[in-house]
């Protein structure tokens, strides 16, 4: 018998270990798949909420939810089926909520996404509060696990039922993504001689901050409705809604001290645009400067408001003759379907068949018939009013020189030729028009300049201006329906 070699051995160790691999594979093979098949059978994904699952690309999981939505019928799906249901993936699912919500609730209101479903709102709003809580954690689950990261963000607004200062079901999506209408967050500033693309008809709203003038045109905020902008050693977060016709600049910082850095939601509460802060994602009230849903809900916070005149470009360049505005270089792309053709930033363009009619768009809860829908009305913003208080426009414009008591505040309202509405607090003093729209003469015969933040006058106390912005009347009487009006 040959004797093997060291190289005899290696061999044969190899074939045995190729072998015990074979058989291995033989052996574990069909368990493995055996136990993939019975896995397979009975393995589901966790459940997810009615809403979620309607939109699965699986239509399996999608028919399930809709069949949940049936069963387990809750009062929070009314808005929720008004705000995605006209979206649904699958053929049949649209017709069969239509169904569901006319059966569940006994109204045969329809289904109308390009009426907004206005109809059903008003209904809607009619009926007791539903459960805040709820309603976000549905919202929160939908758009969270939606596949789209432009919607997934939305989701982030809802998060572990936050605290909601406003009925949750007056917060409507808008119909675009966070910041899809994008804020203008470093704009290029130019002196007036270089903005030769302005007209002395075209509207802009003027700011003064330490001692820093600066116009911002209207024909550019329609399209970016925020721009974050530093003047004076301030950052100001200047909110533009053109759907109440509202522009507010506020100082991004609160009193306590933190900076804030806002966005566009995406959502709306009273046809307002509801604006967002980036660290903690809370929703915040633009007419108010307050945050109404998230972690800062219910902390005391309130932006201040800095005074604001609408006024034409002509008039505020002579004004304010150093003043700087902003350049049409820079501004942020607009996403469009529009196949990429360029924003039209001239005068009045944006929003034009809007403005053309006293329809809305999106409904509010209450209307006062007292003035049209869009009529214009000035707020003066004072801190501890009796009641909510405007004045309208026109009879700003009929008086040039207003005085009235707010509460305890004695105010005048001067209004130049062009419509500009300044308010100042005067105490008892009396004025009558002076040489030319930027003076006013008081009772004992001082003459006063009508400055941005004051009424300035030789060897008297300068008296301050009031902040106030301009409004639709219904805008503003859907956020203060007990508001006094002056018309």
């Amino acid at each position: 018998m040959s004797r093997l070699t060291p190289f005899d051995s290696s061999v044969r160790s190899v074939f045995w270990q190729r072998a015990l691999r074979v058989a291995l594979l033989f052996v574990l093979v069909p368990v493995i798949l055996a136990g993939t098949i019975v896995m397979g059978l009975t393995w589901q994904r966790p459940l997810r909420s009615p809403f979620a699952a309607l939109f699965d690309l699986e239509r399996r999981l999608a028919d399930d939810g809709l069949r949940r939505i049936e069963t387990d019928w809750q009062p929070e799906y009314v808005p929720m089926i008004l705000e995605v249901g006209h979206y649904a993936r699958y053929q049949g699912h649209a017709e069969k909520l239509e169904s569901l919500l006319k059966s569940k609730t006994g109204q045969s209101i329809g289904i109308n996404p390009e009426a907004l479903n206005n109809d059903w709102y008003r209904w809607l709003w009619k009926q007791p509060p539903l459960d805040s809580g709820r309603l976000n954690e549905l919202r929160s689950e939908f758009y969270s696990s939606h596949p789209s990261i432009s919607v997934n963000q939305l989701g982030e607004y809802f998060e572990n039922r936050p605290t909601t200062l406003i009925r949750a079901e007056e917060i409507r999506w808008g119909g675009v993504f966070r910041d899809l209408i994008p804020p203008i967050r470093q704009p290029v500033i130019i002196p007036a001689a270089d903005a030769d693309y302005l007209h002395d008809g075209d509207v802009v709203f003027g700011i003064a901050v330490n001692g820093e003038a600066r116009a911002y045109p209207r024909r550019i905020l329609g399209h970016h409705e925020m721009i974050i902008d530093t003047i004076g050693d301030m950052t100001v977060t200047g909110v533009y809604c053109p759907l109440c016709q509202v522009m507010i600049p506020y100082n991004s910082r609160t009193a306590e001290g933190t900076q804030h850095v806002f966005g566009t939601s995406g959502f709306l509460y009273r046809s307002n645009k509801l604006m967002y802060d980036a660290d903690t994602k809370s929703l915040w009230q633009t007419m108010t400067g307050e945050p109404v849903v998230g972690t800062l809900a219910g902390k005391g916070l309130v932006l201040d408001q800095i005074p604001v005149v609408t006024t034409t470009w002509g008039e505020w360049r002579i004004n304010h003759p150093d003043t700087m505005t902003v350049s049409l270089t820079g501004l942020p792309m607009i996403k469009s379907t529009d196949h990429g053709d360029t924003t039209d930033y001239s005068e009045g363009a944006a929003y034009r068949p809007y403005f053309q009619t006293d329809e809305i768009a999106y409904h509010v809860p209450l209307t006062d018939p007292r003035l049209r829908k869009k009529a214009e009305v000035f707020v003066p913003v004072l801190k501890q009013p009796s009641r909510p208080f405007a004045i309208s426009v026109a009879v700003l414009s009929s008086n040039p020189i207003y005085q009235t008591t707010v509460g305890t505040e004695k105010l005048a309202i001067f209004t130049t030729a062009s419509g500009a509405n300044r308010a100042y607090r005067v105490g008892d003093r009396a004025f009558r028009s002076g040489a030319d729209d930027a003076h006013v003469v008081d009772q004992d015969g001082v003459e006063w300049a009508i400055e941005e933040t004051e009424l300035r006058a030789t060897e008297r106390e300068p008296l301050p201006r009031v902040p106030g912005f301009r409004a639709f009347w219904f805008a503003w009487f859907a956020a203060h329906p007990d508001t006094e009006l002056i018309q």
